[in-house]
């Protein structure tokens, strides 16, 4: 996304069930890797907001976001602060980037939540091995960009080099 990054966020919620696994298994990868990230943590709106101002002070050249439900019910949040704060950043689902955030790389939640239906339904109906079921997956997984959707017109100075459109 951005090949020039020296530093990476990641933003993590730490009240999510999964923090503590996930964040160990990115320190892991990124020391793997020889790729210098930064751990931010948010659980409320103003956190966020506050995340996203610390990456300036931290000079951070691109974000990604991390899965989380109450980061789901805040896309649009998420794409305003990107905008404002002119940081790339990466989602986990197409419902960000279609909030206006700038690519996500996934199936969409809607899709996700749609699947868990089905199974919650044949569970509830009273199917007893849930061993035997064939889980499917999501019917598409998708690269989602707001520069697929439109042309980005940058007419201010402080506009960073991935926000103009390249042929």
């Amino acid at each position: 996304m951005v090949p020039s990054a020296t530093l990476t966020a990641i933003l993590l919620n730490p009240t999510g069930p999964n923090f503590a696994s996930v964040s160990r298994d990115l320190q892991g990868a990124a020391r793997t890797l020889g790729l210098r990230i930064h751990l931010l943590l948010a659980s409320t709106v103003p956190e966020l907001e506050a995340a996203f101002a610390s990456m300036a002070e931290l000079h951070v050249n691109a974000l990604v976001i991390g899965t989380d439900t109450f980061f789901n019910s805040q896309s649009a949040l998420f794409a305003a602060l990107a905008l404002r704060y002119t940081m790339p950043a990466m989602y986990q689902y197409r419902e960000f980037a279609a909030a206006g955030g700038l690519v996500s790389y996934s199936g969409s939640i809607t899709d996700a939540y749609h699947i868990a239906g089905v199974y919650t339904g044949r569970i509830l109906k009273g199917e007893k091995s849930p061993q035997t079921y064939q889980f499917s997956r999501p019917k598409k997984s998708n690269y989602s960009s707001i520069l697929k959707r439109q042309r980005l017109s940058v007419s201010t100075s402080r506009s960073p080099s991935w926000a103009a459109p390249t042929r």
